[in-house]
Order: structure tokens, then C-alpha cells, then sequence
């Protein structure tokens, strides 16, 4: 069991590769040790975070790993850790960029910002589909709370996205216009 008191022993990002699951060692003032994955490693930090004690034994399947993240937890922390996962793992498609960008370099200093708004205004309105959330745990979306948060913090992400292909768009335009103005076009 994890006590209130804990030490933790981490191996450095240099032991090994990105796609490669951490394993975090937890000794508990019983002094109990106990691997930790990715996945518990991040709950029991987040509850350790918010004043929580972790009594609970740790399990080793990923299936029961991934349940036992909850333990403990509120409504609202099982949102928060929903969001901070959609930011650490969520990646919007090229799509969301590119097609504002399209459409509001299509037709420059006309439509093209009125069709670039409209299609941004489309996509970050479109939430993502669930198969496209890329959670690092997808039972973990079997919580409503979390899928909430984490779905909320994707679909911002992906708003961002769009956000960002108008703005260069735009700011292409702007530098076109200065550059002929210099240039007495």
C-alpha cells in the first residue's frame, strides 16, 4: 500500500526512448516497493498533488492499472486529469490548419477571410471523433467525466489549429499588401 509518506525513484528520459513506458519505484514508509506505470505513476502524483493519500494497493494489469486511477478522485479532478492528458496526447490532424489556411488564402482581401472564418468556425465546432482522441488509455474514456475533459481539451486543441491556419494566412496577406506598397505597386 502507498502510506502518506513516499519516496519516489524515477529512471532519467536518457535510460531510455520516448515510446518506451517509464517505471517509476515507490517506497511507502512501510517500506514497500512497488512499480509504478505511466499511467499510475501520473494519478498518484495528481492525487498526491491535490492532498490526497493513496491508500490503495497498486495493480499490475493495465486493465486494473487504468481503473485504479480513479480511486480517490472527484468528479472534478477526473476532469482535470482527462484535460492534462487530451494536452499531452492529443494531436489535431494537419487538416484543421490547412484547410482555414486554404480558405482564407483562396481569395485574398475578399472572401477569402469571410471563407477562412466560416471554415475555422466549421471545425472548431466539429468535435473530434472518438476514434481520433488517441487517449493514452481508452478505457479510461469509459469515464464520463474524464472523456468530458479530455474531449473538451481536444477539440480546443483542434480550435487552435484552425486558429492558427487563419492567422498565418491573414498574416501572409498583410505582408503581401506591405510588400507591394513598398515597392509602389
Amino acid at each position: 500500500m502507498l502510506g502518506h509518506v513516499a519516496s519516489f525513484a524515477q529512471s532519467s528520459s536518457a535510460d531510455h526512448d520516448a515510446a518506451t513506458p517509464v517505471t517509476v519505484a515507490v517506497a511507502s514508509s512501510a517500506a514497500q516497493a512497488t512499480l509504478l506505470s505511466d499511467a499510475e505513476l501520473d494519478a498518484f502524483l495528481l492525487a498526491d498533488t491535490l492532498g490526497h493519500n493513496l491508500a490503495e494497493p497498486v495493480l499490475s494489469s493495465p486493465e486494473a492499472a487504468a481503473s485504479s486511477q480513479f480511486v480517490g478522485l472527484s468528479a472534478k479532478e477526473r476532469y482535470q486529469l482527462g484535460q492534462a492528458d487530451a494536452r499531452k496526447h492529443y494531436k489535431p490532424s494537419k487538416g484543421a490548419f490547412w484547410i482555414t489556411f486554404g480558405a482564407t488564402s483562396i481569395a485574398p482581401f475578399g472572401a477569402g477571410p469571410l471563407l477562412g472564418l466560416a471554415s475555422g468556425t466549421v471545425i472548431a465546432a466539429t468535435p473530434p471523433g472518438a476514434a481520433k482522441l488517441n487517449a493514452p488509455h481508452p478505457e479510461l474514456l469509459q469515464d464520463a467525466d474524464y472523456y468530458r475533459g479530455y474531449r473538451k481539451q481536444a477539440q480546443a486543441r483542434r480550435t487552435g489549429k484552425a486558429a492558427a491556419g487563419f492567422g498565418v494566412a491573414i498574416g501572409m496577406q498583410a505582408a503581401l499588401v506591405l510588400l507591394l506598397a513598398t515597392q509602389g505597386l
